[in-house]
């Protein structure tokens, strides 16, 4: 384990010195004398005292948030007219569903690009973007080596987008090294807000809220719902796993709900069939599904195999209705009336399909994102994250610390993403708050509908 490091980005005001110049003539000047005495003009007043000038107003136009001060410097990976960002995601292999996170990079690129010729920062020069992606197979070792390679070979200003949290979790010590910043990372782990407000881990950021917020989500519901329940859970055997269920577990505390039976499994695995057996002889009233796309659909197949009928709840990064649930519903699986929680609107909702903002996405990322599936829960992913970016990048100079200090700063820049249900897209660090998103809407899945139906109100959680 690498040294902590504290946040950097909080550069040092810049000085300034005001110098002052008086005014005034010479004492030592000697009087003509006059031939003959002049009649008496009116003494000429003294020159007053110069009131000290008004002080101007600092220049503030290399000001940016959080009170970073530019001195005219551009990172590595920036030019006078392009930015080289990198990503690092399952193209191939178990978690291949999510690949559409890691292309949307370059969608987005593609998009801002195209539509925008680029962005403009806060030196006022317009940047076109460039993206070198890479695939993982959500393999950690082989995300050292993409990053290792984003950095040292390729010269990235930054990583966007990276998913996953083992892979993640693999490479944060190498990011804080090399003090490249990994932003908007495509995973929820708790850690992510926290080591960033905190500057233990100040080079890596979060964008979706925390799975441990979520965990605890269901477990209030289920407790108030349907209490006395017993509870069976499968799970991803890593961090991503630990915190889903250690947010559930918290969320059952002082409840009578009970969690009789846990199975794991690790990525990389052919299937979940015997842990889903074991966990089926329990008989419990409640399965939380806490997988990545492939299992949660191979677990809900086998559900859909056997007698056992458990209210089901799928994390959130597995309830794609394009790539999970329409599939697995039509191969047998048990998909009626999974509860999730979204943190984005559904593109597959009938009643979104008039909103303005729906219809600029299905057109934007239908011409820049080489024939996506739209309604894909995570092709929307990546529009939602492309709007954030674009606000990032204008809002901050050519510097990985200006990117940094903009990002701890949300609050600052009044961001906006319309399709997401929290009320603001803010940070602010000094406040802890290293969290973008901490909104969530529960909702539950209509087969008939093929879409996810919100119950109750939205849940706006203060980290």
């Amino acid at each position: 384990m690498t040294r902590s490091k504290t946040r950097r980005y909080g550069a040092a005001l810049v000085a300034l010195s005001l110098v002052a110049a008086a005014c005034g003539g010479s004492d030592d000047a000697a009087e003509e004398p006059a031939d003959e005495p002049a009649a008496e003009e009116p003494a000429a007043e003294e020159p007053a005292a110069e009131e000290p000038a008004a002080e101007e107003p600092a220049d503030d136009s290399n000001a940016g948030p959080g009170g970073y001060e530019w001195d005219g410097s551009v990172d590595e990976g920036i030019t006078d007219s392009t930015i080289l960002l990198g990503t690092s995601g399952p193209l191939s292999g178990p978690a291949s569903a999510y690949g559409p996170i890691t292309m949307g990079v370059g969608h987005c690129a593609a998009y801002l690009n195209g539509e925008f010729g680029g962005v403009t920062m806060l030196d006022g020069v317009t940047r076109q973007i460039e993206v070198e992606a890479l695939d993982d197979g959500y393999s950690p070792e082989q995300t050292v080596e993409n990053i290792r390679r984003l950095h040292e070979q390729v010269g990235v200003f930054a990583t966007v987008n990276v998913l996953g949290t083992p892979p993640n979790t693999a490479i944060i010590d190498i990011v804080e090294d090399a003090e490249v910043p990994n932003i908007l990372v495509a995973t929820g782990a708790t850690r992510w807000g926290r080591d960033f407000a905190s500057g233990e881990y100040a080079y890596t950021m979060g964008w979706q809220p925390p799975y441990q917020t979520e965990g605890e989500v269901y477990a209030r519901y289920i407790a108030e719902n349907y209490p006395g329940a017993t509870v069976a859970i499968l799970k991803q055997n890593d961090d991503y796993g630990d915190d889903y269920t250690s947010g559930f577990e918290r969320g059952l505390e002082g409840s009578d709900v009970e969690i009789v039976k846990v199975e794991t499994y690790a990525s990389g695995d052919p299937d979940v069939a015997q842990q889903m057996i074991s966990l089926a002889a329990t008989g419990a009233d409640v399965f939380f599904n806490v997988t990545t796309p492939k299992y949660a659909a191979q677990a809900m197949v086998e559900i859909g195999k056997t007698d056992w009928e458990p209210t089901q709840f799928l994390n959130s990064v597995s309830a794609s209705v394009g790539t999970v649930m329409i599939p697995t519903g039509e191969a047998g699986g048990a998909v009626e009336g999974v509860f999730t929680t979204k943190w984005a609107l559904d593109p597959t909702d009938p009643a979104e399909a008039d909103n303005p903002n729906m219809i600029e996405y299905r057109e934007m990322f239908g011409k820049y994102a080489d024939g996506a599936n739209l309604d894909d829960a995570f092709v929307f992913y990546a529009w939602n994250s492309c709007q954030i970016q674009k606000q990032v990048y204008e809002n901050s100079f050519p510097t990985r610390a200006s990117l940094l200090s903009t990002l701890g700063n949300l609050d600052e820049i009044n961001a906006s993403v319309p399709m997401v249900y929290a009320p603001a897209v803010s940070t602010n660090v000094s406040e802890g708050d290293g969290w973008p998103l901490q909104a969530l809407q529960l909702s539950q899945y209509d087969s008939a509908a093929t879409s996810f139906i919100n119950v109750g109100d939205v849940i706006d959680v203060d980290n």
